[in-house]
Formats: C-alpha cells, structure tokens, sequence
C-alpha cells in the first residue's frame, strides 16, 4: 500500500472519465484537472467517506481507514462524437 504524505506547494493533478462503444457515434471523455489534497477537515472526510459508502456495499459494513484525498477542481474539458460541433476539447469554466 502506497504512503500518503502531507503535499506541499502545487500538486496537480487530473482525473479522465470515458465512455467506449463499438459504436464510435456515441464516445465521449470528460477530464477534470485540478489540485490535490490530503483532506484535513473531518467533517469532509467522513461526507466523502459516506458517499463512497453509500456506493459500495463493502465500504458500507467496512469504511476505509486513513487518509482521504481531495481534488479541487480548476478546469473542466471534454469531446463526445455524437456533437457534430465538437471538433477538440473545449475548457468549461467553472
């Protein structure tokens, strides 16, 4: 199991999410780019904790120890196929 250690200074960081098919008329990709944490707040990390509780049954009779990581995001992008207008990654403010 990797350590975590306390960042410091800018840690970036990105997360990319997909959708493949045989049916190339329905990819799409989102990328969230952002800065990451090791999240200090407790009430933070027992909301994040719960929600990933809530999604695995596992987690739910056995929630994970230790700490938590955080992203803050900066920017969004992304392209699916099926936007005809969509011809390259496009940021999204926030």
């Amino acid at each position: 199991m990797p350590t975590v250690t306390t960042p410091t200074g800018s840690v970036c960081s990105s997360l990319l999410v997909d959708e493949y098919s045989d049916d190339w008329s329905s990819l799409w990709w989102v990328r969230m780019d952002g800065h990451g944490r090791v999240v200090d707040d407790p009430a933070e990390a027992a909301r994040a904790i719960a929600v990933l509780a809530g999604g695995y049954e596992q987690y739910s009779e056995r929630p994970p120890a230790g700490p938590v990581l955080g992203r803050d995001i900066a920017r969004w992008s992304g392209w699916r196929a099926a936007d005809p207008a969509a011809e390259r990654a496009v940021p999204v403010p926030l």
